[in-house]
């Protein structure tokens, strides 16, 4: 009995020592850092919440009609968004995105609230030429942010369902949750 311990102890202790042994901790040392940063109570007032979705939700939305542009294919034209590099810009940024048109009113896949703006949207192109941008709150978590598509962007002439349509819009969709997560630690502008 004794000699079977003495034999597997030295085989035990280089087990323990190896198993304790990892580089991971140190390789994620940088991005544990990043998320603890992420995790920590913040206090965003709906206003400052509203300033960076309007922010974050300009820049998506230039991106996203630079990356547009810059795709010569347009077969993709009913569903842009499957794009990869605007998959990419969807995952860097935790947001949903989808250009729509004004035959979108009658998608049953969009919320009541989405179809409503919708139907203000092709109101509106019909008064006015020059469509805005346009920021809505879905429900307690979800805050949707609307960009027009400009009716001389290439997509729009390429693309027989975007020219046939009075308007064309980013539809971009915030979890707040996500975009409070995102925010530094940093004082935030009211």
């Amino acid at each position: 009995m004794k000699s079977l311990i003495s034999r597997s102890l030295p085989f035990l202790v280089a087990v323990l020592f190896c198993g304790c042994y990892t580089d991971q901790r140190v390789d994620n040392s940088k991005g544990l850092a990043q998320e603890m940063r992420a995790m920590q109570i913040k206090r965003v007032t709906p206003s400052q919440l509203s300033n960076r979705i309007r922010e974050q939700g300009d820049a998506i939305g230039t991106k996203a009609s630079e990356l547009l542009a810059s795709h010569p294919d347009t077969s993709g034209c009913s569903q842009p968004e499957r794009l990869p590099a605007l998959v990419e810009l969807q995952e860097t940024y935790g947001v949903t995105l989808r250009l729509l048109y004004a035959k979108d009113t009658a998608d049953a896949a969009l919320s009541p609230k989405e179809v409503a703006l919708l139907q203000a949207y092709l109101y509106n192109s019909r008064e006015h030429p020059v469509l805005s941008a346009n920021l809505q709150a879905l429900n307690d978590t979800l805050t949707l942010y609307q960009v027009p598509l400009a009716a001389t962007h290439p997509w729009v002439s390429a693309c027989a369902a975007a020219r046939a349509s009075p308007f064309v819009l980013w539809n971009i969709t915030f979890n707040n949750k996500e975009v409070i997560r995102r925010i530094d630690a940093d004082p935030l502008k009211p």
